[in-house]
């Protein structure tokens, strides 16, 4: 009983570091980055080409374009 308990939890953390992304405002990307480039919660941002950094999914921006259209 004891050997399945133990490797039931072996097993379960190794699966969980094999899956590790980045926690939030960590670096996830960027040239020559070799750590984790997704995020454990949110979105791996780009900032430049040099860094990009897991941030919340509430600092997700959207653009919305106005036309207004003026007659004569």
């Amino acid at each position: 009983m004891h050997k399945i308990t133990l490797l039931t939890a072996v097993i379960a953390s190794l699966s969980a570091a094999a899956h590790a992304g980045a926690l939030l405002w960590y670096q996830c990307g960027g040239f020559s980055w070799t750590g984790p480039t997704d995020c454990d919660e949110g979105y791996c941002n780009k900032i430049n080409e040099y860094y990009s950094m897991c941030l919340p999914l509430s600092e997700l921006t959207s653009t919305t374009t106005t036309t207004t259209t003026m007659t004569p």
